[in-house]
């Protein structure tokens, strides 16, 4: 309660072995638009691409950055949005028929270019046979640099009106660093709250609505799920109203870890631990 303030339900659940002690937690929003939601996102997806590159030999993974054609620069970032949401499906068929007969893994990220439009990154266990590398003055940074291109590709995407501006990189070991951790650190600044959060905003200003940034292909690796003896539940009303007013009156009653209650109860240590609930009730039934 004291951290993730945009909440909307609350859970209760009580032990089969001890009916008598009723646990009520809230959910947290895992928006991106949140402090302390953001960075619990960012830790997941990183652990997330951790788990799945694990125990790939190097090299495996590429890192694909896809940037629209001219024509669709400057004309913003909804409608830079509608082109990849048309083609994107399309682009996707195709480079999985390219990569038979290996079945693509991938997880798509998408970034607010400079100009205000959309632009992909990718990261994928394949990348065209064809790849190599080349320098490219960058207009930008004032110099030229190394970027890894495709001749198949540029015809794919060409095909699609989706530009021939590309670059599909090898990810390799950092220092100090195991590959997978190399890999989660390259994409960790795509992760971010004012990497996600602004693009968000600036889809909604568009009249976009809801967009999923950050897409992977089927069966990618997901977080094993904390077990618990707790037969949890979405809590009624009277919950709801319960925490909503301990948490205007300031009060942090409960540690779903059990680490402490951080109230002004403490005192009454000996009467913990067997009727909490029933003290956080009659402290309730006595406030003003």
């Amino acid at each position: 309660m004291e951290y993730c303030e945009n909440y909307t339900s609350v859970l209760q659940g009580q032990k089969p072995t001890d009916n008598d002690i009723t646990y009520i937690y809230r959910t947290r929003c895992k928006q991106w638009s949140c402090d302390y939601c953001a960075n619990i996102n960012r830790r997941i997806w990183m652990a997330r691409i951790v788990i799945e590159t694990c125990g790939d030999v190097q090299g495996t993974w590429h890192f694909w950055t896809l940037t629209l054609d001219a024509d669709d620069h400057d004309r913003g970032i909804g409608h830079s949005l509608t082109v990849w949401r048309s083609q994107w499906d399309k682009l996707l068929k195709r480079i999985r028929r390219m990569a038979q007969p290996r079945k693509l893994r991938y997880l798509r990220v998408f970034e607010t270019h400079a100009d205000g439009t959309l632009h992909i990154h990718m990261l994928a266990d394949y990348a065209p046979s064809d790849v190599r590398k080349t320098t490219r003055y960058n207009k930008k940074r004032d110099k030229n640099i190394d970027v890894y291109v495709s001749n198949t590709l540029r015809d794919v995407l060409t095909d699609l009106d989706l530009g021939w501006v590309h670059d599909v990189r090898p990810m390799v070991k950092s220092r100090d660093m195991t590959t997978e951790v190399s890999i989660a650190a390259y994409l960790g600044k795509y992760l971010t709250k004012d990497m996600q959060s602004s693009a968000r905003a600036d889809l909604r200003v568009a009249g976009m609505g809801r967009i999923r940034m950050i897409q992977t292909s089927q069966a990618w690796a997901k977080l094993d799920q904390d077990a618990s003896d707790v037969d949890w539940r979405l809590a009624g009303s009277v919950s709801m109203s319960l925490v909503m007013l301990l948490r205007d009156r300031g009060i942090f009653y409960y540690d779903l870890n059990r680490r402490e209650f951080l109230d002004e109860w403490h005192a009454q240590a000996d009467y913990w631990p067997n009727h909490r609930f029933e003290i956080i009730m009659n402290q309730v039934d006595n406030i003003d």
